[in-house]
């Protein structure tokens, strides 16, 4: 049994709810996975067989946790299969949704010693609701600016689910899954 880590880095909870499901269908074809949040828990990929990195978007950047693990850990990442997602609203927008076009992500490899195997950006969701009063406002802002969704009681998942497991999938084939 292939051993997994799969760690994140989540905001409002989109990345952890993303992690699940990928965690959820590699263990379906077969990995023992670990889903760990970096706000908890910096563990080494040393020991696994594959890892995959996530990390949602705040105000245009990935958390600085981010990018300190991966160039900690860029050596031990890089010598096994691995991967990333960025979760972003840009990514709702058709001409912004692939690690290639999308700004975010496009900026964040470039600056980090690691280069993932795969990579892919995923649409986040938007919950006002959920949203302390400053991170309201601001993302009031940002929604109205970018012609999005931004009502007080807005709640909207742009997240491709389909897209979700096509990616675990893809990570699931890069690791030899079922192949042991």
């Amino acid at each position: 049994m292939k051993k997994i880590l799969l760690t994140y880095w989540t905001t409002d909870g989109h990345a952890r709810s993303i992690s699940e499901r990928i965690a959820a269908r590699l263990e379906s074809k077969g990995a023992a996975v670990d889903a760990v949040c970096l706000r908890d828990e910096q563990r080494s990929p040393a020991g696994y067989d594959a890892v995959m990195v996530g990390a949602s978007i705040r105000y245009g950047f990935h958390h600085p946790e981010v990018q300190r693990y991966v160039n900690r850990y860029a050596r031990e990442l890089g010598s096994i299969p691995n991967a990333f997602f960025s979760i972003n609203l840009s990514a709702r927008k058709p001409a912004k949704n692939t690690p290639e076009t999308n700004p975010y992500c496009r900026k964040f490899l470039h600056k980090i010693q690691w280069k993932p195997d795969l990579a892919t950006v995923f649409p986040g969701k938007v919950d006002f609701p959920k949203y302390r009063f400053f991170d309201r406002i601001m993302m009031h802002m940002i929604m109205s600016i970018s012609g999005g969704p931004h009502g007080k009681d807005t709640v909207v998942d742009f997240t491709d689910w389909e897209a979700v497991d096509d990616f675990a999938d893809r990570f699931a084939e890069s690791c030899s899954l079922g192949k042991d």
